[in-house]
């Protein structure tokens, strides 16, 4: 309302010496028009930036970053102006916010931001060519581990090989040692088909259930073996690995063929990733490294 009459009083007033002005009236409008335009849309593009769909997107393109900063910018104008209201000089009777206040605000936003967005568990991959060895490699790790008491939660993709062929994986969870069958290339309507292997439904629900972050608050590491295509087409253990990404900080360790390191990275909001090779890198090095992190 000061906008509007502020722009109706004093549009021609110098210039014509008239000081009310339909002109001015109607200027006056739209820029408050404007304003609620402007409002709408920040808040608008704030809220739909909290899409997982679009934040998923971003990550899987390699935009991590434009996500980052286009949340935070997009969130500071709504931020500031729900806390508009909240903000009272009671001496003068005015509602406000002092320069002092807009900092504590501007401060508390970007610690709502930093939890939110930087505060990521950190990734060592362990990765190497098909049938490299890259899972006998990560189980030497967690034996060596485990004699040193770390607290590991997670599960192996073990082969299953007939006459010498591969014909399928077990699911091994860390924690129970129990064993379930994954996946096979033995035909089966009512499995769900992904490349030449057909996925056992209550394997997947039981990958899911121990990388639910319900049952990982006390554990110092994470194993999952192996995040691979299935993941990145958004089945498997993608949700679970998208939430525990989200909410958890705690150190994790992810096999990775060679060819789909750099697409997992890209996939999920992760913090800093250190790659080893199998062909390049010890167990020793891999297991020094998960101890600096945990």
């Amino acid at each position: 309302m000061i906008i509007t009459f502020a722009a109706a009083f004093l549009w021609n007033g110098f210039s014509h010496g008239a000081f009310f002005s339909t002109d001015g009236l109607i200027i006056g409008l739209k820029m408050n028009a404007r304003a609620i335009i402007i409002v709408i849309g920040f808040a608008s593009l704030s809220v739909e930036l909290k899409n997982p769909v679009i934040k998923s997107l971003l990550y899987h393109r390699g935009f991590a970053s434009l996500y980052q900063s286009l949340s935070l910018a997009f969130s500071a104008l709504p931020f500031f102006l729900s806390n508009l209201s909240k903000s009272k000089n009671k001496k003068k009777g005015i509602s406000g916010i002092s320069f002092h206040g807009l900092l504590g605000q501007a401060e508390a936003l970007l610690n709502i931001f930093e939890k939110e967005h930087l505060l990521r568990p950190q990734v060592v991959i362990i990765t190497g060519e098909i049938h490299q060895g890259k899972t006998t490699f990560a189980q030497k790790i967690v034996a060596d581990l485990h004699e040193q008491k770390i607290r590991i939660a997670g599960f192996f993709s073990v082969g299953i090989n007939e006459n010498g062929i591969r014909t399928g994986f077990n699911l091994v969870d860390i924690g129970s040692s129990r064993q379930i069958e994954l996946c096979s290339d033995k035909k089966n309507e009512k499995r769900l088909k992904f490349g030449r292997y057909y996925f056992n439904s209550d394997a997947i629900s039981l990958g899911n259930e121990i990388l639910n972050a319900n049952n990982l608050s006390d554990k110092q590491l994470i194993v999952i073996d192996e995040v691979g295509h299935l993941e990145l087409n958004g089945q498997g253990w993608n949700n679970a690995i998208e939430n525990i990404t989200r909410i958890s900080t705690v150190p994790q360790l992810w096999i990775v063929r060679k060819s789909l390191v750099q697409k997992s990275i890209r996939r999920w909001n992760i913090g800093n990733v250190y790659i080893y090779d199998i062909s390049e890198s010890t167990v020793i090095d891999v297991e020094n490294k998960i101890k600096e992190l945990k």
